[in-house]
C-alpha cells in the first residue's frame, strides 16, 4: 500500500480544482521511491478529490483522499 505522496499541500485536503489528476505513491513520508500512482476519478460533498491507488501494477481496494499528503481511506 502507499501511504504517502509528495504531491499536494503539507497541510490538508488534495481537491479537485487543484488540477493533480494522477499522483504519485510513496511508502513513507521520508521515502521517495515511487511504488505507485493513484488516479483521481471524481469529488465528494466536501469537494475533496477522490482516489484509487495502484501500487507495483496492482490496483488497491477501496477508496482514498489524501490529506497532510497521506493516503486515507474514504469511510
Amino acid at each position: 500500500m502507499c501511504h504517502f505522496t509528495d504531491v499536494g499541500r503539507r497541510s490538508g485536503t488534495i481537491r479537485w480544482r487543484d488540477g493533480h489528476a494522477v499522483i504519485g505513491g510513496l511508502p513513507a513520508r521520508d521515502d521517495h521511491r515511487p511504488i505507485g500512482m493513484a488516479l483521481a476519478f471524481g469529488i465528494d460533498d466536501q469537494r475533496r478529490s477522490l482516489r484509487r491507488p495502484a501500487v507495483h501494477g496492482a490496483a488497491v481496494a477501496g477508496v482514498f483522499i489524501v490529506e497532510d499528503r497521506k493516503f486515507d481511506p474514504v469511510k
